[in-house]
């Protein structure tokens, strides 16, 4: 990155907290594109959250994700014999800024998860893919606490077993307890991670209907049910009121599973293009800024020209000097597909306010309750987006997303308003603007 190059990458982006930072703040001072290939998987258990955030089991509060890795040799001891470096093989860049240590294939290939100096253990591996949209969904942020309960070896020392100091490699299994704080209408929350075999015990009101664990899984626990599902939300099922059913989920949604909700070619045509125009697809800064505070209830001042300036409310055009250089004018587009939007596209801008309250979490909501309502999801967020239109009761809703990067509207599609929690699935991965009007 500091030589100026893109870098497209798979987890873990680091196994120090402190490496992880100096990645962000390199990519930032480098002015590079960067994409992480996990990025917006388990679309499943995110639409389970968005369901949970509905209320299907009451208050959330235990998450249990449980999966069988390692699936590679988890070894216990530091090689001491040295094999020769294959030919063509480098091993001082395979080591990068890790501490120096003999070759051994013990360290490389599949088998580098395992060890504290190159990878992130079982949860690292895989826990990305199952666990990415359950924080981001339910809004989860650094942990109170953290504790682990893990497998461990002895060896024989002077004819008497003893435990294996262990400061070097993950366990064969262990246990995970991540204790969550209370959210803005969401309790405290407990998490546990399995792994090696380990799984948590079902609770009765699963147990009684004969269900059987499997082999993995995930396992949310709120005050009025449960809902269990495959690792990444496949198949989910609701248990509450003595009834096991499947979980509905939203209509235009897929039912769970898939590490994305995009193919695989449209994520690679994304970062392909951030690439080749130098700027980062995913979480754009620029966009969500301009989107985030119009949708806040803010307003822009630019100029059309320099030393012309034009003074109106609400989103005015675009300066082509604002940014400057080349990179600018995809980015004066955004400004211009955004004053387009809010000039030529609503209603009646001067009727509506911030109303945030009205939208799941990752999205911004512009409404006039009952007749328009205008919500951006940013990248990253879920893969639906609820709202609230309980105020529309009795009415038609003329739904369609709007493309903030290029300006384009999707089809529109009709709803019978009144829920209070209507969901609608995005078209992909990326960020979209929900433009509802009630008739």
């Amino acid at each position: 990155m500091k030589k100026g190059k893109h870098v497209l990458m798979h987890k873990p982006i680091a196994n120090r907290l402190y490496e992880g930072r100096l990645v962000l703040k390199t990519a930032r001072q480098a002015k590079v594109a960067t994409h992480l290939l996990a990025y917006g998987s388990g679309t499943g258990n995110g639409l389970i959250a968005e369901r949970i955030k509905e209320g299907v089991i009451g208050p959330l509060r235990e998450v249990y994700n449980w999966r069988n890795p390692p699936v590679w040799p988890q070894y216990t001891e530091i090689p001491s014999d040295r094999p020769p470096v294959p030919k063509g093989f480098e091993w001082d860049l395979w080591l990068g800024p890790a501490v120096f240590r003999p070759y051994h294939p013990h360290y490389t290939h599949t088998v580098f998860r395992g060890w504290y100096d190159f990878g992130g253990g079982s949860m690292a591996d895989m826990g990305i893919y199952s666990l990415w949209p359950v924080f981001t969904a339910l809004n989860l942020s650094a942990p109170l606490s953290a504790e682990a309960w893990a497998t461990h070896t002895c060896s024989i020392v002077d004819n008497v077993s003893r435990p294996v100091d262990n400061d070097f490699s993950y366990p064969t299994g262990c246990t995970l307890r991540f204790q969550f704080a209370a959210r803005q209408d969401m309790p405290a929350l407990d998490l546990f991670w399995y792994d090696g075999g380990m799984k948590p015990r079902l609770p009765d009101e699963i147990a009684e209907h004969g269900i059987q664990i499997d082999r993995e899984g995930i396992l949310f626990i709120g005050d009025e049910g449960a809902i269990k599902a495959g690792f990444n939300g496949q198949d989910p099922r609701l248990f509450a009121k003595g009834e096991n059913k499947p979980l509905r989920m939203d209509e235009n949604s897929p039912q769970g599973g898939s590490r994305s909700a995009a193919g695989r070619g449209d994520r690679q045509s994304s970062w392909l293009q951030a690439f080749k125009e130098g700027e980062p697809y995913a979480g754009d800064a620029v966009r969500t800024a301009i989107w985030t505070f119009a949708t806040g209830g803010g307003y822009y001042f630019f100029h059309a020209d320099a030393g012309q300036e034009t003074v109106r409310t609400g989103i005015m055009g675009y300066d082509p000097y604002i940014l400057g250089g080349d990179k600018g004018t995809y980015k004066r587009d955004w400004l211009g597909h955004a004053s387009q939007f809010f000039n030529s596209c609503l209603d009646n801008l001067d009727a509506m306010a911030p109303h945030n309250e009205l939208s799941s979490s990752g999205s911004y909501c512009l409404a006039d309750p009952g007749r328009e309502y205008v919500v951006y999801s940013m990248i990253g967020s879920p893969a639906t987006v609820s709202v609230n239109l309980s105020a529309t009761t009795g009415k038609t809703l003329n739904c369609r997303f709007y493309n903030p990067a290029d300006g384009q509207f999707e089809p529109v599609f009709r709803r019978t308003g009144g829920s209070s929690h209507e969901s609608f699935a995005k078209p992909d991965e990326r960020d979209w603007v929900l433009h509802i009007v009630a008739k």
